[in-house]
């Protein structure tokens, strides 16, 4: 499954997702796409993407679920794309990683420097995924394309995230810069 995990609201363009899906779907009829995430703090934006998934004849292979717990959003994912128009540290990204999943993100925030790493010790892992340009279905779609036809390189890709997120994610590591960034500036 390629799955949207995040809030249906405008900020993350669910819309560039759902077109993005029928590109998918045209060359993979058999995808199955999951929208995860709430559905009601923009009710008329998710009866937009609900329109949006029926005009594209997406209505038996998309699914929107709702929320759900962390540790049910990943299980039958095999993609995980954010299409957000901006970001900081997505944590769906880190969850994203942390279940082995590759990603397909946006170029907004500090998506692409989850994907790609921060440092140059953290880049010399590799890449978790594929970044794209924001509002492009097209190159979310081929981006998504891309993992499908090459399961290598979307396990290595997973693969990448889980250690990315094992060595420069990790509780303590977090901790500490949190209290180094506090005992520089108290």
């Amino acid at each position: 499954g390629i799955g949207f995990v995040g809030r249906v609201v405008p900020i993350k363009d669910v819309e560039t997702f759902i077109r993005a899906c029928r590109l998918v779907a045209d060359e993979h009829p058999e995808s199955h796409f999951y929208i995860i995430g709430p559905t009601a703090q923009d009710e008329d934006y998710y009866r937009k993407c609900l329109h949006l998934a029926a005009r594209y004849a997406l209505n038996e292979q998309l699914t929107f679920t709702g929320a759900l717990a962390p540790q049910e959003c990943y299980r039958n994912l095999d993609v995980v794309v954010l299409t957000s128009l901006s970001e900081g540290q997505p944590l769906v990204a880190l969850e994203a990683m942390s279940a082995g999943l590759p990603l397909v993100v946006t170029d907004v925030g500090g998506c692409a420097e989850l994907i790609r790493g921060g440092s140059e010790e953290d880049a010399a892992l590799g890449a978790a995924g594929l970044v794209t340009p924001s509002q492009d279905a097209e190159a979310t779609a081929q981006a998504i394309l891309t993992l499908c036809r090459d399961k290598a390189l979307a396990r290595r890709m997973g693969h990448t995230g889980q250690e990315r997120v094992r060595r420069f994610y990790g509780q303590e590591r977090c901790l500490e810069g949190y209290r180094r960034l506090y005992s520089r500036y108290l």
